[in-house]
């Protein structure tokens, strides 16, 4: 498998809810047959790696999805084992799965200290200005 991957040198880049996988997955029907390994009970569950849409593409399988009724998470089985998704929406009552759209956790995803750099201050351009015209004269 080819995958291109991003390192990044932190325990764990978000964390969320712990879904209990073996409860979720005995709630629907469609999930029969779906096996997820995972007894962790802490209340939080750390998120050690995240998929683009082209990682994910290539993961999958030809195995159709289970899908059930509307708002009920969808179960998939891929190339790394069954992964359970969110039905597409967020909803109160409904667990967030595999996918994650909560705008705050998105921010923090992308911030600069999940990749271990510091924000800079608005106002230190002069810095970076320096530091451009020392790169133009040495050019």
């Amino acid at each position: 498998m080819n995958i291109e991957l991003t390192k990044v040198l932190k325990p764990q880049l978000l964390t969320l809810d712990n879904p209990k996988y073996a409860t979720l997955i005995s709630k629907y029907s469609h999930h029969k047959g779906v096996k997820i390994e995972d007894n962790d009970s802490r209340p939080q569950i750390p998120i050690h790696v995240v998929l683009g849409a082209s990682e994910y593409a290539t993961i999958k399988t030809s195995t159709l999805q289970r899908v059930g009724k509307p708002g009920q998470p969808v179960a998939e089985n891929t190339l790394l084992g069954w992964t359970l998704m969110s039905p597409g929406r967020e909803d109160v009552g409904s667990p967030v799965l595999l996918t994650q759209s909560a705008l705050v956790d998105y921010e923090q995803l992308c911030s600069l200290y999940v990749f271990g750099l510091t924000d800079s201050h608005k106002s230190d351009q002069l810095e970076v200005y320096e530091e451009f015209n020392l790169n133009l004269n040495e050019a």
